[in-house]
């Protein structure tokens, strides 16, 4: 019987623990590969006493405007209407967001990267050194 319950529980736990990474695989994918533009909580659907799905307001670089509910709950307290946030998108795919909030704010997207400068676009100069030093992957072999 004790092998039964471990067993099971094992179980349970791997399961789990393989939801909760491909949630937080698709979120760091949307974060790293997304566009962050300025959104608004327009609504919070009920869940439970406790947890919302928050309803967010944004539009996309190009323009359109979209009203999405997102797919993970939030605790009642983490957002109110009318709250001003941040949401990163894909713009491949318009339904899959995330409301950036806590630590994604640390994770940079493609876009913001690329405005670095590290990535340029063609016929875009590389900015000067804050700190007036050479850059050395622009310096001429001496």
């Amino acid at each position: 019987m004790d092998k039964l319950f471990f067993l099971l529980f094992a179980v349970i736990v791997v399961g789990m623990a393989f939801a909760l990474y491909k949630n937080s695989h698709s979120r760091l994918h949307i974060l790293r590969r997304g566009k962050r533009v300025p959104g608004e909580i327009v609504d919070l659907e009920f869940f439970d006493l406790f947890h919302r799905f928050p309803v967010v307001r944004f539009r996309t670089s190009s323009g359109q405007l979209l009203t999405l509910t997102a797919s993970d709950k939030t605790h009642i307290s983490e957002f109110r209407k009318g709250q001003q946030v941040e949401v990163c998108y894909l713009p491949a795919a318009l339904d899959q967001f995330v409301i950036v909030s806590g630590l994604d704010a640390l994770v940079k997207s493609e876009t913001e990267v690329a405005k670095g400068p590290y990535r340029l676009k063609k016929g875009q100069e590389r900015r000067a050194n804050p700190k007036g030093k050479p850059d050395r992957r622009t310096r001429q072999p001496e």
